[in-house]
């Protein structure tokens, strides 16, 4: 599990020529980091401020644990996704029943891979609306920290979006493209 690892470990794995972790986890990776900064920068900005907007960032501390708790898992559910896409092509293919079989289990392993990073655009999406929620809000003193976590969330949607994309040129059934490409374009209506 990657995200157990160090960073340390995280980004010498990363690093290496093994294909995962990849684009995928990092997104996922950078969606928890936009996460962490919300969370202190909710934190810090709690302690100073009118009832009304503690009871906003008290909720919405609440659901940036949540959304960060998701992102966790998408880091090596990203990984576990495309090594799934790796096993598929290493099944047998000599019958034309292994033939068959081989290509199913590709095109859902490409299709599942697609559907991933999605997750992490979603994330991304709600970590957007929640700095939304207090753009004129808060610490201003953490104000730096307030950014870095927009420009992290915006990044990792783009490292998601990539994701999707290449696993799309893959998956020859036009109806599951469909039906990614749609919730895509719901997201980039959003962002």
């Amino acid at each position: 599990m990657f995200i157990k690892n160090t960073i340390e470990e995280f980004l010498t794995t990363l690093a290496s020529e093994q294909p995962t972790p990849g684009g995928g986890s990092v997104a996922g990776l950078a969606n928890c980091l936009s996460a962490s900064l919300l969370l202190m920068f909710c934190k810090l900005s709690i302690k100073n401020t009118n009832d009304e907007d503690k009871e906003l960032f008290t909720k919405l501390l609440a659901e940036t644990k949540d959304v960060m708790e998701h992102a966790k898992i998408l880091i090596d559910k990203d990984a576990d996704a495309f090594d799934n896409v790796i096993d598929a092509f290493k099944l047998p293919k000599i019958t034309d029943t292994e033939k068959q079989l081989r290509t199913e289990k590709i095109q859902d392993a490409f299709y599942h891979a697609a559907l991933v990073p999605l997750e992490n655009i979603k994330i991304s999406s709600d970590l957007l609306e929640i700095t939304e929620e207090i753009s004129s809000k808060g610490n201003q003193n953490a104000l730096s920290d307030f950014k870095c976590a927009i420009y992290l969330a915006k990044a990792a949607y783009q490292c998601a979006r990539e994701n999707v994309l290449i696993n799309l040129e893959s998956i020859k059934n036009q109806e599951k493209k469909n039906h990614i490409l749609q919730e895509l374009h719901i997201f980039e209506k959003k962002l």
